[in-house]
C-alpha cells in the first residue's frame, strides 16, 4: 500500500495550474486560428510554396506551426495542392479553394 500526502498549501496551487494549462491551450487555438486565416488570406492572392508563404507571413522559415496548420486546412478543405499526385514535390504550391474564399468572406462581412 502506497500513500501520499499533500500539503495543506498545495492543494489551492492545483486549480490555478490546471485554469493556467486551459488558458495557453486557448490562446495557442486562438493563435492558431489566426495563423490560418493569415494563410488563406495570403493565398488569395495566388498559389504558394511553402518557404514563399512563410516569407509572406513574416517568418524567416517554414515552421511547425506552419505546417500543421497547412495541413489543417488541405484536410478540412480551405486549401489545395497544385501538384494533388506529388504531395512531397518541391515544386508543390497551394491555392485557395472556393471554401477558402467563402470563409473570408465571411469573416470580412
Amino acid at each position: 500500500m502506497v500513500t501520499f500526502r499533500v500539503a495543506a498549501g498545495r492543494t489551492a496551487q492545483i486549480p490555478a495550474t490546471l485554469q493556467l494549462e486551459s488558458q495557453l491551450g486557448s490562446e495557442l487555438e486562438s493563435k492558431l486560428e489566426s495563423l490560418d486565416r493569415r494563410i488563406l488570406a495570403t493565398v488569395a492572392g495566388g498559389p504558394l510554396g511553402k518557404w514563399p508563404l512563410a516569407a509572406a507571413l513574416g517568418q524567416r522559415q517554414a515552421s511547425g506551426p506552419l505546417h500543421q496548420s497547412v495541413r489543417t486546412l488541405l484536410a478540412r478543405g480551405p486549401l489545395e495542392q497544385t501538384i494533388p499526385d506529388k504531395p512531397n514535390s518541391r515544386l508543390q504550391q497551394y491555392r485557395i479553394t472556393p471554401a477558402g474564399s467563402q470563409i473570408l468572406e465571411q469573416e470580412r462581412k
